[in-house]
């Protein structure tokens, strides 16, 4: 199966060019995405290759201009199914580029990042889902931050 999307970021929430935080970002980004899936008995094999596009932002402090380069990322899952509901998966992922400019000057700012997870879920019920999954992320260069993560989330399914 192959598939395709785009999302759309538009520039809302509050924007205050004096500030270097902001609720808004006042620039459009779009992130067009491909991905296909192939699915053999209880396995499924992904993979998406993404690329995020940004707008500049004419009003950044002080009234200059931030432009940001194009971001490609990469995600590979893979997912056993043992049975309606209870399934696990291993994923990765990996982004590069997205450079940032600040007033035609460039900065240390560029994604270099190396991700990975596991992730175990069962079904509670008819209708609802718990998924618990362990991230870690890298940074390959000097700007961004290591993490490791344990998330825990609900899903609820409806409408058939």
């Amino acid at each position: 199966m192959v598939g395709a999307s785009l999302a759309v970021t538009v520039p809302l929430g509050k924007y205050c060019e004096s500030c270097l935080i902001n609720t808004g970002r006042n620039r459009w980004s779009a992130r067009p995405q491909i991905g296909v899936v192939h699915t053999r008995g209880s396995w499924s094999f992904e993979l998406t290759g993404s690329v995020f596009l940004f707008t500049d932002n004419d009003s950044f402090i002080d009234n200059v201009t931030l432009e940001q380069r194009t971001l490609y990322a990469t995600q590979a899952h893979v997912i056993y199914n043992f049975k309606p509901g209870l399934w696990a998966s291993v994923s990765t992922g990996y982004a590069s580029g997205g450079q940032i400019w600040i007033g035609g000057e460039k900065t240390a700012f560029e994604v270099d990042n190396w991700v990975w997870a596991a992730s175990f879920g069962f079904p509670v019920g008819l209708s609802n889902n718990l998924t618990l999954t362990w991230l870690s992320g890298r940074t390959q260069n000097l700007v961004g931050r290591d993490s490791d993560n344990l998330l825990l989330s609900w899903t609820t399914r409806w409408g058939g």
